[in-house]
């Protein structure tokens, strides 16, 4: 399993989940703690986010056609 996967089927985004997570699937556990734990890319993140809110997103996946949102079945 990716671990994108874990997180939409999880749902569990605690600092301690997150790293657990990148054990559990045997990734370079060092690093990725220490860029979490670094917060290099929060700014970003809180730049995405903002910009989501902002255009109503609800959540992820989000998708647009010709500039409509489209939502589940």
């Amino acid at each position: 399993m990716e671990y994108h996967d874990l997180l939409f089927t999880g749902k569990q985004y605690e600092i301690s989940k997150l790293k657990d997570n990148a054990r559990t699937l045997k990734l370079d556990a060092e690093a990725f703690e220490r860029c979490l734990d670094s917060g290099q890319h929060a700014d970003f993140i809180k730049t995405q986010l903002a910009e989501a809110q902002g255009l109503g997103l609800p959540g992820t996946p989000g998708f647009f056609v010709n500039g409509r949102f489209l939502t589940g079945p």
